[in-house]
């Protein structure tokens, strides 16, 4: 059996750049609050797709997704955009 090659992506985003800043952010404030993605989805409007890029810190951010996601974590826009500590 071959080794799995790797996907070519990091499994986590990456903290220097605004997109993964945000990701970091969104997985790290949507674990604290014990939700699963597919809650978050659920509380957001967002689809499970775009919260996965989101949160991988694949995709620029839009203003609108990030108000609705912020909103359902109970936070705001300006919170997501905040370093997460450790990183």
């Amino acid at each position: 059996m071959k080794p799995k090659k790797p996907s070519g992506r990091p499994r986590l985003p990456r903290p220097d750049t605004l997109p993964g800043r945000i990701g970091a952010r969104l997985e790290a404030s949507r674990e604290s609050r014990g939700l699963t993605q597919t809650q978050l989805v659920a509380a957001s409007g967002v689809s499970l797709g775009t919260l996965a890029r989101y949160e991988r810190g694949e995709v620029d951010p839009q203003a609108g997704v990030l108000a609705a996601l912020a909103a359902a974590l109970g936070m705001t826009g300006r919170e997501l955009l905040r370093p997460v500590k450790g990183w």
